[in-house]
């Protein structure tokens, strides 16, 4: 069953970025490119899987990866990971250059949107203050199509969605 997060802070992000931070400078060139798919624990709204995520899978269309972590384990330098439409509470660093896709990918944060990939800080941070870490020199790192929240009560006024040191 899916959560429904309310709009509790003004930190709430409907985030559409094709370049984070400006990454796009380097364009994933030279890299072969595997898909691998996430979703979490439903299939509703889900627009790349056909099936429900799990952390043993392959990490394929029919076979997802429960979480985002798992599937930046297995990826290479190049890969698109496809996150479908879900709740995935979890902090995460990006180490290598990936296209992170959610369901609104190329939609407008103000566009008529599909139900949402929503990241979210888990109650117990792992990793301090950051959602999502993006690696020293890290280029070529696209993430589009995601709803990031950060409304929590337990997690500190000012903290970071995504962080990174190269823009």
């Amino acid at each position: 069953m899916k959560q429904n997060f309310p709009n509790t802070y003004s930190c709430k992000i409907f985030v559409v970025i094709t370049a984070l931070i400006c990454l796009q400078a380097f364009t994933n060139k030279g890299f072969a490119q595997t898909a691998r798919y996430v979703n979490d624990n439903s299939t509703t709204g889900d627009v790349y899987t056909s099936a429900v995520g799990a952390s043993g899978n392959a990490g394929t269309s029919s076979a997802p990866f429960a979480t985002v972590t798992d599937a930046l384990t297995a990826a290479s330098a190049g890969d698109v990971i496809y996150v479908d439409a879900g709740n995935y509470i979890e902090q995460f660093s990006i180490t290598k250059p990936i296209t992170l896709n959610g369901p609104n990918a190329g939609i407008a944060g103000n566009g008529s949107r599909v139900p949402e990939a929503v990241f979210q800080f888990p109650t117990i941070n792992t990793n301090g203050s950051t959602l999502i870490t993006v690696g020293s020199n890290i280029s070529g790192v696209n993430i589009a199509g995601f709803d990031l929240r950060c409304q929590d009560a337990t997690i500190p006024q000012y903290h970071y969605l995504i962080r990174t040191s190269k823009i």
